[in-house]
């Protein structure tokens, strides 16, 4: 279980029925006070986040948008559900891809005049793709890698069939997680993604072959 805070966007005046970045410009923020938004889950593609907060100060009803920030299309709204009587709310979603990014609540309907005058820090947020993976490294030290690095027992990274050489992948394993490069070619059998060095098998508590969460790095 992964648990993240982050403040959500105070509400604001002027708020409609429109989507978040839709509607008249100019709309400024009013001072209601703010409140923690939590996420749990798995962090995989496609499998649920949960999402809870509170928003003080706002009428019960008041739609609150959960929004994933996309690197191409921008702020996209994940979930969309109303704060009860006490500001609280609880949304849920699936995410539909993998990657970075961020993450944060705002109430719905705001136009993009207030966007830019109110948008907070927002959570950062990697969600992972599932894939089977195993590890190598005895019987190899002191070979070179097709990457051109010599295997030893500290040597973390990755193989990968495609991926460049040096491309940073971020894994999740049960909680922990690691930013690791692609230093080899491989794996070689049917059914399995990636191959972990023993370095990183053993920073991440995987003794067997197992499905993990992996997700390469843009620059």
């Amino acid at each position: 279980m992964v648990g993240v805070s982050l403040p959500a966007v105070p509400a604001l005046a002027g708020t409609g029925g429109a989507a978040y970045g839709e509607g008249e410009p100019g709309v400024t923020a009013s001072p209601a006070p703010q409140g923690p938004l939590t996420v749990r889950g798995s962090r995989l593609v496609k499998r649920k986040l949960r999402v809870a907060g509170v928003l003080s100060g706002v009428p019960a009803g008041t739609q609150v948008a959960v929004q994933r920030l996309d690197p191409r299309r921008g702020w996209l709204t994940e979930a969309t559900v109303p704060t009860a009587a006490d500001g609280s709310f609880v949304a849920s979603f699936a995410p539909r891809s993998s990657g970075r990014g961020q993450l944060r609540a705002v109430p719905a309907g705001v136009g993009p005049g207030a966007q830019a005058a109110t948008a907070p820090p927002a959570q950062p947020l990697t969600v992972f793709r599932p894939a089977t993976a195993t590890f190598f490294g005895p019987g190899l030290y002191g070979r070179t890698t097709a990457c051109g690095q010599r295997m030893t027992r500290t040597l973390q990274g990755v193989a990968h069939r495609r991926l460049p050489c040096g491309t940073q992948v971020e894994l999740l394993f049960r909680g922990h997680t690691i930013t690791v490069p692609v230093v080899d070619r491989g794996p070689f059998k049917d059914g399995v993604s990636w191959d972990l060095t023993w370095a990183t098998a053993q920073a991440l508590g995987m003794q067997e072959t197992a499905t993990i969460g992996a997700v390469s790095i843009r620059p």
